[in-house]
Parts: C-alpha cells; structure tokens; sequence
C-alpha cells in the first residue's frame, strides 16, 4: 500500500508544475476572476445561482490550497482578472529578478 503522504507530495508537487509557470498564473487569475473568488452574488440571485457560484469559489479555493496561496496571494490574482497576459507576465519576472 503507498503512503498517503506520498500521494500528497506527489499531488502537491503536480499542481505547483501545472500552475507554477507563467502561463499557469495568467490561468490562475483568470480561474480567480471567474470563478469570483473576491466577489459575492447580488442578494437577488436564486438558490441556485448563489450555489453555482459557492460551488466555483471551493473549486478555486481548492487550487489555491494546493498551492499554499496566502490571502494576499489570492487577492492579487483576483486583482489582476482582465489585465493583458503580458502586463501579469511582466510583473511576475519583475517580481522574480527584483
């Protein structure tokens, strides 16, 4: 039987391969814009609305837990929903070599 540390080692590190590039934060932020990992339903939304986008959120707060995102890591990313790929691109090598 495998260790179940060794599959979320294993699991851990394939989310940091997938996300971890430049391309996968230009998916990271447009999975927080659209998922709305910031925003809430209008307070007319049905049920059903309101758990479709209940149901989006976890599905993002779930990549984010496998990242180890802080708060301020998310908020960031929800920050840059919209902008040009390329300006997010820029501000990551300018972070990285800064």
């Amino acid at each position: 039987m495998k260790s179940p540390l060794r599959f979320f080692d294993r699991r851990w590190r394939c989310y940091r391969q997938v996300f971890g590039s430049g391309s996968g934060r230009i998916v990271l932020t447009d999975l927080a814009g659209f998922c709305g990992v910031m925003t809430t339903p209008p307070l007319t939304a049905t049920p059903y609305a309101v758990g479709r986008a209940d149901g989006a959120r976890e599905v993002f707060l779930h990549i984010a837990e496998q990242l180890t995102l802080t708060p301020d890591g998310v908020a960031a990313l929800a920050r840059d929903y919209g902008r040009d790929p390329d300006d997010t691109l820029n501000d990551l090598t300018d972070t990285d070599h800064g």
